[in-house]
C-alpha cells in the first residue's frame, strides 16, 4: 500500500511536467499558425496591391484622355456633343465600375473575414468575362465614331494641306494605339483573373 502511494506520488510531478510540456507546445504552435496565417494575408495582399495602383493609375489618367479630347474638338477637328457626352461616360464609368467592384480594400485582405473575402474575389473573377464582352463593345463604338467623325472632316480638306496630313497620321496612329490599348486590357484582366484565383486558392489553405 505505502508503495503504490510512493508511486503514486512519484508519478504526479511527472505527469503535471508533461502536462506542462504539452501546453506549451500546443500554445507555441498556435503562436505559429497564427503568424503563418498574417503571413499568408500579407502575401495575399502583396499579389493584388498591382490593382489598386492600376485603380489609382487609370483615375489619374482619365481627366488628361478627357482634357486631350476637348482640345482636340476645340482646335483640331469638331466632335458632336453626343460623341463628346458619350466619351465622358465611358471614361466616368469606367473608373466608378473599378473603383467599386475591381478594387480590393487592404482591410478585407489583412483582418476582414476569409470567407466573404473568398466569394468576394470568386464574384470579381466571374465578372471578368463579361467587363471584356461590355468593354469591347463600348470602346469599338467609341472607336468608329470617333474614326468616323475624323475622316468626315478630311473630305473637307485640301489633300495636300498639312492638317491634312497630320489627321491622316492620327487616324493610323490611333488604330495602333486602339490596337496596343485592347491587347493590353485584356492581359491586364487576364492577370487579374489569375491572381483572384491563386489568393482564392490561399484562403481555401487558410480555412481548412
Amino acid at each position: 500500500m505505502e508503495k503504490k502511494a510512493t508511486t503514486t506520488q512519484i508519478e504526479s510531478p511527472e505527469m503535471e511536467r508533461m502536462r506542462l510540456q504539452m501546453a506549451t507546445l500546443k500554445s507555441k504552435l498556435g503562436e505559429q499558425e497564427i503568424v503563418n496565417k498574417q503571413l499568408m494575408r500579407h502575401t495575399m495582399k502583396s499579389r493584388l496591391s498591382w490593382i489598386n495602383s492600376y485603380i489609382i493609375a487609370e483615375t489619374v489618367a482619365a481627366p488628361l484622355v478627357l482634357i486631350a479630347f476637348l482640345l482636340v474638338d476645340a482646335y483640331v477637328i469638331p466632335v458632336s456633343p453626343w460623341l463628346t457626352a458619350y466619351t465622358v461616360l465611358i471614361l466616368i464609368g469606367n473608373v466608378v465600375y473599378d473603383w467599386h467592384f475591381a478594387r480590393v480594400k487592404d482591410s478585407s485582405l489583412l483582418q476582414g473575414d476569409l470567407g466573404s473575402l473568398r466569394e468576394n474575389l470568386a464574384g470579381k473573377k466571374r465578372r471578368i468575362m463579361w467587363e471584356n464582352i461590355v468593354s469591347l463593345a463600348l470602346v469599338a463604338v467609341w472607336v468608329v465614331w470617333t474614326f468616323l467623325t475624323a475622316y468626315d472632316f478630311m473630305l473637307t480638306l485640301d489633300h495636300e494641306s498639312e492638317l491634312y496630313f497630320l489627321i491622316m497620321v492620327g487616324i493610323v496612329g490611333g488604330l495602333v494605339g486602339c490596337v496596343i490599348g485592347l491587347i493590353a486590357g485584356l492581359w491586364i484582366n487576364r492577370k487579374a483573373g489569375r491572381d483572384y484565383s491563386q489568393v482564392i486558392a490561399q484562403i481555401n489553405e487558410l480555412l481548412k
